[in-house]
């Protein structure tokens, strides 16, 4: 057995062939807590992988830590790009949903994205459907005056709101033709 860990470390002696520059070195954390090639910090893997590495001939030995080194790069590499690709689609999904749910709330205001106009609940005499007539000839005069009021009141916010977005919309394509590439 000690025979097994003196060739161990002879055979890995050449200056932690794993983690050879200054960005690696830095970036080991981040390596260790996602990515895994199932090798240590000094490219050796289990029992079984030394037991491996001790029935290798001296030549083999001393190209291993190399090929394995390469393999880790590589390894590394797609590791990064996949995290970013997923990332990005996780980034994509998150501003889809929150476009989607601007997009009901806006409908169900009365703001309608595809016109310039506001599209408001009720219609300037404050009287929506057929529905929404029968029940207002239903109320007496001063829920009805109570409730066209409160309408009138929601139509107002809901008009200035729009003409703040829409002049924030209008200065903002502004400033994008006006900026320089």
């Amino acid at each position: 057995m000690e025979r097994h860990s003196n060739i161990l470390c002879s055979l890995f002696h050449l200056g932690k062939v794993s983690y050879g520059n200054e960005k690696e070195l830095r970036n080991k954390a981040e390596y260790s807590e996602g990515f895994n090639d199932g090798f240590g910090e000094n490219l050796i893997g289990d029992e079984e992988d030394q037991m491996r590495l001790v029935n290798m001939n001296e030549k083999e030995r001393e190209m291993e830590p190399f090929a394995r080194s390469a393999k880790r790069e590589v390894l590394k590499t797609r590791y990064e790009i996949e995290r970013k690709l997923r990332m990005a689609k996780k980034k994509e999904m998150m501003q889809s949903q929150i476009k989607m749910r601007k997009r009901i709330e806006n409908k169900a205001e009365g703001w309608d994205e595809d016109s310039e106009g506001f599209n408001g609940v009720y219609e300037e005499n404050l009287i929506g459907d057929e529905e929404d007539q029968m029940r207002l000839v239903n109320m007496n005069e001063k829920e009805r005056e109570m409730e066209l009021f409160a309408r009138s009141e929601k139509r107002e916010v809901l008009k200035t709101r729009y003409e703040i977005e829409r002049k924030l919309r209008m200065a903002k394509k502004k400033e994008m033709i006006q900026r320089p590439f």
